[in-house]
């Protein structure tokens, strides 16, 4: 039984191993992944896919209706008297004599093809909704790639932070392991008493839990990237940590002032505001033309009808002539003009008022929104260069750290520095770098804000700055 679990466990692992695949993912590769395998983005551009082709297939209101059919019918009536009427223009009036009424058909079969055109001032109008429908759905859509490339970028980031932290924490589990050696070696040679091995051992077994938490939260945070993705949570992925040394390597000079000048109205939010107050001025109009303007409709109908004579019926001359052709048709032309819209309180005003309050609180929005970009803007640019500003403090802290460092090593391998205080400048140093790359990834995280605020990237913004001061 277990020889066979073992073989089922093999199988299941090999399986695995074949089918799992290994990224290797800078920012941007994991962007591109992400926007191919996203399903809410799917769902987005499957919508947008409607819209685009309501707006192609728009001029399909001007194709008049079709329908064609044919029918078989026999008359519970004498249909001998009927047919004498179609096939004879009346005795006395110097047309065809009657047909005598022992010989007539007994089924008939009817074909009809109808068509009608109906046309109104809404049909314009509709153009109109339908393009401003699809333009709407297509800020829409950027904009979600947009926030979906700056979350995944923020995630990249995040992971990066916590791979460095699990990093920090392995090195300092493998130095306290190699100080915990040197003890128990020290401590069988007689040179240090039990105690420093106690205190050697207690200081590795404090680092394990802080670095399995520290490995569970990374596996946990991989995991939900990879949904993310759109990848199979067998499949392994590998960051690039040399992203956050690049991630201000443009050193842009932001003015908070000039770029909500320049780019504010670029927003997606705001561009979306106004789709949708052009979208519900469109739908205005076309509810008015709808209901006021006049209608011109256009049929046409053609109906062939043919004789079809039973068993009883023995003449085969006589048969014949029923078999004739019968065609009508007919044409009409309308123009319809509505009376009812005209009277004030009717349910076209009604609902005309009430778009146009939706129209008046876009509009409200819509202020609002460029009060709060702009405040977003400049809070945004507050944090990166605060975020700069820290970052290079870390940097110093790092240094100063390092030195501290070198020395207290020095000291605890000549045997002037107990363990207690090197263990301590140990944890400083990797606090101090843990916290620098903590201030990388919160300024890269800023800057992935800030091009999504300006839906400009840095380097646009980098460019356009270049060409001013060129200017």
């Amino acid at each position: 039984m277990k020889n066979k679990l073992y073989v089922v466990s093999f199988l299941l692992f090999f399986s695995t191993a074949i089918f799992a695949e290994s990224y290797e993912l800078s920012p941007d590769d994991a962007v591109n992944i992400a926007l191919k395998n996203n399903l809410e983005l799917k769902t987005s551009e499957i919508n947008l896919k409607t819209k685009l082709r309501n707006k192609k297939q728009v001029y399909n209101q001007l194709v008049p209706s079709l329908s064609a059919g044919v029918s078989v019918s026999r008359s519970n009536l004498n249909p001998g008297e009927t047919y004498k009427k179609m096939f004879s223009s009346g005795s006395g009036t110097g047309g065809a004599s009657p047909i005598p009424s022992s010989v007539y058909p007994d089924w008939s079969a009817t074909f009809q093809l109808n068509g009608t055109f109906a046309l109104n001032g809404a049909f314009f109008t509709a153009i109109e909704t339908v393009r401003n429908d699809y333009t709407a759905g297509l800020i829409s859509y950027e904009d979600a790639k947009a926030s979906l490339a700056k979350s995944i970028k923020q995630a990249y980031f995040d992971l990066v932070y916590l791979e460095e932290n699990v990093k920090l924490l392995q090195e300092s589990l493998d130095l306290a392991e190699k100080r915990y050696l040197q003890a128990q070696r020290n401590y069988n040679s007689g040179l240090v008493p039990d105690v420093d091995l106690l205190q050697a051992q207690v200081s590795m077994e404090n680092v394990r839990p802080q670095l399995l938490q520290a490995q569970n939260n990374y596996d946990t945070a991989v995991m939900q990237f990879k949904i993310n993705l759109g990848l199979d949570l067998e499949d392994t992925v590998s960051l690039d940590s040399g992203a956050l040394d690049s991630a201000d390597a443009l050193q842009i000079e932001l003015d908070a002032a000039r770029l909500s000048n320049e780019y504010l109205n670029e927003r997606y939010d705001i561009q979306t505001i106004r789709a949708n107050i052009d979208l519900l001025e469109s739908s205005k109009k076309s509810t008015m033309a709808a209901a006021m303007s006049p209608t011109f409709t256009l049929s046409a109908g053609y109906l062939p009808r043919i004789g079809i004579f039973g068993s009883d019926v023995a003449d085969a001359d006589k048969n014949a002539q029923y078999k004739d052709w019968l065609d009508s048709g007919n044409v009409s032309f309308g123009l319809s003009i509505p009376i009812d819209t005209l009277i004030p309180g009717t349910s076209t005003y009604t609902k005309t008022a009430e778009i146009q309050d939706s129209i008046d609180s876009m509009q409200v929005s819509l202020e609002n929104a460029i009060r709060f970009a702009d405040l977003e803007i400049k809070s945004i640019v507050m944090n990166i260069e605060n975020a700069r500003e820290q970052l290079e403090v870390y940097k110093s802290s790092v240094n100063l750290a390092q030195t501290v460092y070198n020395r207290y090593s020095d000291g605890y391998r000549l045997g002037t520095v107990e363990i207690l205080d090197f263990e301590n400048v140990e944890n400083q140093l990797n606090q101090a770098r843990l916290n620098l790359v903590s201030g990388k990834v919160t300024l890269a995280k800023a800057l992935m804000d800030l091009e999504y605020a300006l839906n400009r990237s840095l380097s646009e913004i980098r460019e356009n700055d270049i060409e001013e001061i060129e200017q």
